[in-house]
């Protein structure tokens, strides 16, 4: 009776993470934190799914998955980290290679499900297994601390918020509830992991719940790291006054504000400035983040054409001042101008 009553909460938490998962998924304005966040609720999903399955079956040590689940997970949340510590700096290629780590942890816990595949002894396999959940767990455990340092070494016990101390806590209880999964992997005591299972349906209820009381949390957060980063200046040797003349005659000038898929990075480096000297700058001293300092030429730009190139529709304009679809741009246009772009061109005809 016990198992069948935990068998239905670990399904309702599932349930849960699915549609918060969901509701990340088909935000307006999606981001790739949006993405990532997604994929940690959907590792947490998956396995609340999958311990209540396997309970609701009397197999209670069948968890081959969860170490792989661990792992994409931890990856995740490492980049998470890093997207609400920088969020104007985009991740790069080299960065999403991290999830290729979890490609051997996933064939060889699908291997378990396909018994006839599997050649060696089962001595083997066992050391085998035994050496690469100990591999996996030091993964786990070192793309956790370097998330959550990297965001929290910005912090003093002086300066924590509200918002800083809640993701601290949701950050230790992961680790917590992880840690207690790998012990239980490594020396095979299956009740370890029903108990990790429980510490995450406490967890999928308790962030639904912070979601719906506190629905700006993760914005008031980025907000405070990224003011925490800029208070040491990595400007003190430029004029500062100067260098922002000098950006927005470069935008103007060079029109680069035009071209699709721009980044700060890609802007960096045409300004020989590092991504995080660009990133304060346009932050801290223009007040803007990177994406609205540069629809503002874009709009500027499109505010031009709408009322003297009357033959081009809407989307041709939008394309042509470097957005990729016509919903981006009338959110940025409505955004600057409090119109839609076809009402500020009959206003202006």
């Amino acid at each position: 009776m016990f198992f069948l009553v935990l068998s239905y909460l670990f399904i309702s938490g599932a349930l849960l993470a699915f549609i918060m998962m969901l509701g990340n998924l088909f935000v307006k304005q999606r981001k790739t934190s949006n993405i990532l966040f997604s994929v940690l609720l959907f590792c947490l999903g998956v396995s609340q799914f999958q311990a209540g399955f396997f309970l609701t079956l009397a197999n209670q040590n069948d968890f081959h998955l969860i170490l792989s689940l661990m792992l994409l997970a931890s990856v995740s949340a490492f980049l998470f980290f890093k997207l609400m510590n920088q969020p104007d700096i985009p991740l790069n290629k080299t960065e999403y290679l991290l999830y290729l780590c979890v490609s051997p942890f996933l064939v060889f816990d699908a291997l378990w499900y396909f018994p006839e595949l599997i050649v060696a002894s089962k001595s083997c396999i066992l050391l085998f297994n035994l050496v690469l959940h100990w591999i996996g767990g030091v993964m786990v455990i070192l793309l956790l601390l370097l998330g959550v340092l990297r965001t929290f070494s910005l912090y003093a016990i002086k300066n924590m918020t509200k918002a800083s101390v809640f993701v601290l806590f949701i950050s230790g209880y992961v680790a917590l509830a992880i840690a207690t999964g790998l012990l239980s992997l490594v020396l095979n005591f299956p009740l370890l992991i029903q108990v990790m299972h429980c510490l995450f349906f406490v967890l999928i209820v308790f962030v639904y719940l912070l979601s719906y009381r506190f629905p700006n949390l993760i914005i008031q957060f980025v907000a405070e790291t990224t003011e925490l980063r800029f208070a040491k200046t990595l400007l003190g040797e430029f004029d500062l006054s100067k260098l922002i003349k000098e950006l927005n005659q470069y935008m103007l000038s060079k029109r680069v504000f035009l071209q699709d898929g721009l980044t700060l990075p890609d802007l960096a480096e045409m300004m020989e400035l590092s991504p995080h000297q660009l990133s304060e700058l346009i932050n801290k001293h223009i007040g803007m983040n990177f994406n609205t300092y540069l629809n503002s030429f874009r709009i500027n730009e499109a505010k031009q054409l709408l009322i003297s190139q009357s033959n081009k529709t809407v989307l041709e304009i939008a394309f042509s001042v470097g957005f990729n679809n016509k919903t981006s741009f009338n959110e940025a246009f409505h955004k600057f101008e409090n119109l839609t772009p076809t009402q500020f061109r009959k206003r202006n005809s």
